[in-house]
């Protein structure tokens, strides 16, 4: 019970001791509204990035490396941070432009390498950050066909080609 009272009165001395300090060095400071001023103050009236706009191949062959476009921009003009795109075979990559170099200007155009290893009808997307880690929109989907490409490798068709070249020119049409 006698450590419950000491204990008690330690703290409302502390607390006392606290009021005080804090009452005296209220009393000390005065502001200087002139130096004031010149002190910025910061405001976030920041516009997310606009939606990347995507170019490159709409069409292609399964297991060939393709390069795309992606191009950059922000209302305000800010410096643009990271990317995201979906390339529609179940990849998302992260490409940082902080990470790894400077910064990318706004308008900026990146080129992004993709293959895809399966046949099929995709849609690539993607999304950009800018240096106030606000995200744009994902841009509108970019459709990529890989259609299946069978290789005709016999020997007949090889003997044939080679010596009839008009054909593989018709064939190609």
């Amino acid at each position: 019970m006698m450590k419950k009272k000491i204990l008690t009165i330690l703290m409302c001395m502390l607390l006392f001791s606290t009021i005080l300090t804090v009452a005296a060095t209220a009393g000390q400071k005065t502001i200087n509204k002139e130096k004031m001023s010149n002190i910025p103050i910061l405001t976030n009236n920041n516009n997310p990035p606009n939606p990347p706009e995507i170019t490159g191949p709409a069409s292609g062959q399964i297991d060939v490396m393709y390069t795309y476009y992606f191009t950059v921009t922000d209302p305000d003009e800010d410096l643009l941070e990271k990317m995201e795109i979906q390339w529609g075979d179940g990849e998302l990559e992260e490409v940082c432009a902080g990470c790894t170099g400077p910064r990318w200007e706004n308008g900026s155009t990146k080129e992004i390498e993709h293959k895809w290893r399966e046949s099929g009808d995709y849609s690539i997307s993607a999304r950009v950050m800018d240096v106030y880690a606000e995200w744009s929109e994902w841009s509108d989907p970019y459709p990529v066909s890989m259609p299946k490409v069978r290789v005709m490798n016999s020997p007949l068709i090889l003997w044939l080609c080679e010596f009839f070249p008009l054909i593989v020119q018709l064939l190609q049409i």
